[in-house]
């Protein structure tokens, strides 16, 4: 599937969305479309050397999960702290074993798109990931 019809779907499925419901349709609509099993979207919270990312929506296995806060450090959202896309196409359970949430969610595959201020600092995320490599 390319970009465009992305866009497009993104588009039918999100015209009428506001708010909270803009982010979690957002996360569903994306889930579905790249048969993804999880979605969400975060913001980064906190100083500089304690950051943690608070989610808007978090869509996992079919359904909306409620949103959760958890510290960045040892995750893979940390990586986007340089403010590049983050791509791990398999091996995301081995890398970060510490990370709570990769091993609950048995997170095999993840990428990240960061969300960055006009100085170019990172404030949140769009993360997506999977069960098996991709």
């Amino acid at each position: 599937r390319n970009i465009r019809q992305l866009l497009s779907f993104l588009a039918g499925e999100l015209a009428q969305a506001h708010g909270q419901r803009f982010f979690a349709q957002l996360c569903e609509a994306v889930g579905i479309y790249l048969n993804a099993r999880g979605v969400f979207v975060a913001e980064w919270i906190g100083p500089e050397d304690d950051r943690h990312a608070q989610t808007f929506a978090f869509w996992h296995a079919g359904r909306q999960y409620p949103n959760i806060t958890y510290p960045l450090a040892g995750t893979p959202c940390f990586e986007n702290r340089h403010g590049k896309i983050c791509v791990f196409h398999k091996n995301v359970r081995t890398l970060f074993p510490s990370d709570p949430d990769v091993q609950r969610f048995q997170i095999e595959s993840y990428v990240s798109v960061p969300f960055t201020d006009c100085g170019g600092k990172v404030v949140g995320h769009l993360a997506l990931f999977d069960v098996q490599a991709r």
